[in-house]
């Protein structure tokens, strides 16, 4: 006999008491001692061994100067060069839900002025017998 969604329900959730006693307790960290203090020891380390990040500037250089090098390394090393020099580019996140409705709005225009302009385009197209316009000439519509 099938067992119910009910019964499969109340087998999975006994399934864990045993660790109920482990649990954090409410606004209890799981990390109390925060970061690992050897963190800060690693960076120095790197930035010893590598003439304080000199090595590393000089290896993206030439990966990105390098006549046989592949798309994604020198996509990479544009990105490290670039946020060595001006810094990674803020990320605003919004938590608020706010939404600004004028950036909508005029995405919203802009899709829409698009969207007339070729349907006017493909108009014209039918009038001349599936050819394009010709340069320079506008439908009227």
């Amino acid at each position: 006999m099938a067992k119910t969604k009910a019964q499969n329900s109340l087998k999975n959730s006994r399934r864990a008491d045993h660790l109920k006693a482990h649990r954090f307790a409410p606004g209890q960290s799981g990390n109390p001692g925060g970061r690992p203090r050897g963190t800060t020891q690693f960076a120095e380390l790197i930035a010893t061994e590598t003439r304080d990040g000199a090595e590393m500037v000089e290896y993206a250089l030439k990966v990105l100067r390098s006549k046989r090098g592949k798309p994604d390394a020198k996509r990479w090393a544009v990105e490290y060069l670039t946020e060595r020099m001006l810094g990674k580019p803020p990320q605003a996140i919004d938590l608020g839900g706010n939404i600004d409705v004028t950036e909508q709005g005029d995405a919203k225009n802009k899709l829409r002025e698009r969207f007339q302009a070729l349907i006017s385009a493909l108009r014209v197209s039918e009038l001349h017998g599936g050819a394009a316009p010709e340069a320079g000439t506008r439908s009227q519509g």
